[in-house]
């Protein structure tokens, strides 16, 4: 896995409101609220999107691993587990397509 994202896109984006497939554009667009306040980031690729070679796919870094993009938690990941229900409770991360770019 390494976190800065792939050139390529992995997979096609799903129209609005279909499940997530991991496709990043969201994340890639603009970075989410949460991204905003923690990261201090407000345009551009979200600097905490991830992409695992592996599944092919993006993730949200700051759901997996936190204590790697978040200043202040660097080198603690007993913050991962913490922060990914917090961050989980407040929206679909993951779970549905929100975002209307192409």
């Amino acid at each position: 896995m390494s976190i800065m994202p792939s050139p390529a896109l992995p997979l096609t984006k799903p129209t609005h409101g279909q499940p997530c497939n991991g496709c990043g554009v969201c994340c890639k667009a603009i970075p989410c609220p949460i991204a905003m306040e923690v990261l201090d980031v407000t345009e551009g690729a979200c600097p905490a999107l991830e992409w695992d070679s592996e599944a092919g796919r993006y993730w949200c870094g700051l759901i997996r691993n936190a204590s790697l993009h978040v200043p202040g938690l660097h080198g603690k990941p007993w913050a991962d587990a913490i922060l990914r229900e917090m961050i989980l409770e407040t929206g679909a991360f993951g779970r549905s397509c929100d975002s209307d770019d192409e």
